[in-house]
């Protein structure tokens, strides 16, 4: 029978799934906003806040649970960056939605919608890893296809900068759309960050 000198807290990771679900949600709710041509683009924003700020508390839990918690299930560092890292992929969602409704964006834009699907595929990768976080094995899958979608979203992203650049568009239309493209691929990149985070636990932990 082993012994197991240092007992878990298993109450974290159910928060952990909880915020990473919220997160997928947002992606998800974005991804409607803009796949459904930015219709109602105000309504759809105020949906993505109530859930960014559904997530701020799951955050501030984490933390709480942190500083009130005698044992934890991995350093208490990496829980707070993990904690925030998730948090930050929601700030980058609410911050897309935020620039669509201040510029007003109405038009269809291809690359805007690739980039808004890639991003709920990564999403969802980090909620699956959230999930295998109590072991920490068997995450491979998720990392790849993570980093899978961060060259996407680069790709994407520079195909978007050679489209705006290219002489078609409006300057005023360039610059809105610009913004868009890139807090897109800021919120893919942050997901990025997660599957560090994650994959630094696991190499300590095994």
């Amino acid at each position: 029978m082993k012994f197991r000198l240092i007992p878990r807290n298993e109450s974290f990771f159910p928060l952990f799934i909880l915020s990473a679900e919220n997160v997928y949600e947002g992606a998800r709710k974005l991804n409607e906003m803009i796949s459904s041509r930015l219709d109602d683009s105000t309504a759809a924003m105020k949906e993505v806040k109530s859930i960014e700020k559904k997530g701020d508390q799951y955050t501030r839990d984490l933390i709480n649970k942190v500083h009130n918690s005698f044992v934890t299930p991995f350093d208490r560092e990496d829980i707070h960056e993990l904690a925030e890292g998730l948090d930050d992929i929601l700030d980058e969602i609410l911050n897309v939605a935020d620039v669509i409704v201040l510029h007003n964006v109405e038009e269809e834009n291809e690359h805007i919608k690739e980039l808004a699907e890639i991003l709920v595929i990564s999403c969802d990768f980090v909620l699956s890893l959230m999930k295998k976080l109590e072991k920490l094995s068997n995450i491979e899958e998720e990392l790849d296809g993570i980093i899978d979608c961060k060259r996407k979203a680069r790709k994407v992203y520079r195909d978007s900068v050679s489209h705006l650049f290219s002489g078609e568009l409006r300057s005023f239309d360039v610059l809105k759309l610009k913004d868009v493209n890139e807090s897109l691929r800021e919120a893919v990149k942050q997901t990025d960050r997660v599957a560090d985070i994650v994959e630094a636990i696991a190499v300590k932990h095994t």
